[in-house]
């Protein structure tokens, strides 16, 4: 496996809370390329930290160099010409090389045609006894390796309390790793110890916290394995701990898969929403099946995301905490009709995934409901209206309107007078 610069670098929901170079048959055969399109790999920030970019699709350039998704590199990414090279490290310990490309440098490997051994081992010393330990780089379809004794370890944390590994006291080792893919980890450790009796905890930070993944159901001499959903480039904190104290040697095996999930963040599938988390009544529920809750997107433009596909979404909410966003709409959606609209709303960004008929209801609203869909979120035209109704002799409305494949539609919530606001059940559904 390649590693990159010097010490090991840390590639790019938690836990419902990826790539480097792999090569299928046929790229194989294309000696030009350098990594998979698609793939992110190792990049040098011009300050020397160390961050991952994506392999463009001519599988020989790479986009821009990142710390993180959120985080460009400080200065951008560090250059260099054809042929350079500088002093890497392997995981090993062994001495390599980055190889200047396209002006940029290449992973760490031994030498120009052979890679860094796949085995590394652990630190030694605070580096990796204490947060944020030591970072090792894990690229999808290679698992990397590490072998460790924590007899010379401190003990600077422990398993969580409430938790299975509330038992985990002894002396341990901390690896940060930054997956290059979103999809799924595996971490399985084996002691080499005969009387080593470890504890295994996976997180998303380094400090004690109870958000974590946890395993500890041997003993003395057994193996412990965590699996857990990660988001690409995002850290997360591998800990190789011992029950009541003990310590040993081990193997820390440690694999990517990718793959969607519900809480990466990312709507895929049929989830209705997807909001980076598992929790209820936030705007999107923990099996990203419903759109309960008023998240504060409701309460402006665009609006609360909603993807309906062939079955009805159902959301519970409320009016009350919101402003009146679908204000001033034209007269045939004022109720009364006197140029203005202003009871509070609650506004859904709903993107069709058929073409056909959006029906949309309140159910159970506890005020006089009303219904406004638009093209446009933020303009009250007449063109850009698509259907408006309030309530009449009960509190629940019904809408419905053509809608495209692929198209985003906005609809709010709204009361038919000023003050008229409360919660209600709302349906969406296409035919």
């Amino acid at each position: 496996m390649k590693r990159s610069w010097l010490a090991v670098a840390a590639l790019g929901a938690w836990l419902s809370l990826g790539g480097g170079c792999s090569s299928t048959k046929d790229e194989a055969a294309d000696t030009s390329r350098r990594c998979t399109p698609g793939n992110n790999v190792a990049c040098l920030c011009a300050n020397g930290e160390s961050g991952t970019h994506v392999c463009n699709e001519d599988g020989k350039t790479f986009g821009e160099c990142r710390l993180s998704v959120d985080e460009t590199c400080p200065g951008g990414e560090q250059t260099c010409n054809d042929g350079e090279s500088i002093a890497c490290t392997c995981d090993g310990g062994e001495s390599g090389k980055q190889f200047c490309e396209s002006n940029t440098y290449g992973e760490c490997q031994l030498n120009e045609s052979e890679a860094c051994p796949a085995t590394v081992k652990g630190d030694s010393g605070a580096a990796l006894d204490t947060c944020p330990g030591q970072s090792i780089a894990v690229n999808e379809g290679t698992a990397t390796v590490i072998e460790g004794d924590t007899t010379d370890a401190s003990n600077d944390a422990n398993g969580a309390a409430g938790t299975a590994c509330a038992v985990g006291d002894g002396p341990e080792h901390i690896y940060r790793v930054q997956p290059t893919a979103t999809g799924t980890i595996t971490v399985a450790l084996s002691p080499t110890d005969a009387a080593f009796d470890p504890t295994l905890y996976v997180r998303p930070d380094c400090v004690l916290t109870t958000n974590q993944r946890c395993a500890e159901s041997g003993g003395a001499g057994k193996s412990e394995t965590v699996t857990a959903n990660v988001i690409a480039n995002t850290p997360y904190y591998i800990f190789v701990d011992g029950k009541a104290g003990s310590k040993g040697k081990y193997k820390l095996t440690v694999s990517i898969k990718s793959g969607g999930f519900c809480g990466d963040g990312k709507v895929s599938d049929t989830e209705v929403c997807d909001d980076k988390n598992n929790v209820d009544n936030d705007g999107c529920g923990p099996g990203c099946n419903n759109v309960n809750g008023d998240p504060t997107s409701a309460g402006s433009c665009p609006g609360q995301p909603v993807h309906v596909y062939s079955t009805e979404v159902l959301g519970n909410g409320s009016t009350t905490g919101f402003g009146n966003t679908f204000t001033a709409d034209d007269g045939v959606c004022n109720t009364p009709a006197a140029n203005t609209n202003l009871a509070q709303d609650h506004v859904y960004a709903v993107t069709a995934h058929k073409s056909g008929t959006m029906t949309v209801k309140t159910i159970g609203a506890t005020f006089k409901a009303e219904l406004v869909a638009r093209k446009n979120c933020a303009t009250v035209t007449s063109a850009d209206r698509l259907a408006c109704k309030g309530a009449v002799g009960t509190n629940d409305t019904t809408i419905s309107f053509a809608v495209v494949d692929g198209t985003t539609y906005f609809v709010a919530v709204d009361g038919t007078l000023s003050g008229q606001k409360g919660t209600y059940q709302v349906s969406f559904s296409i035919k």
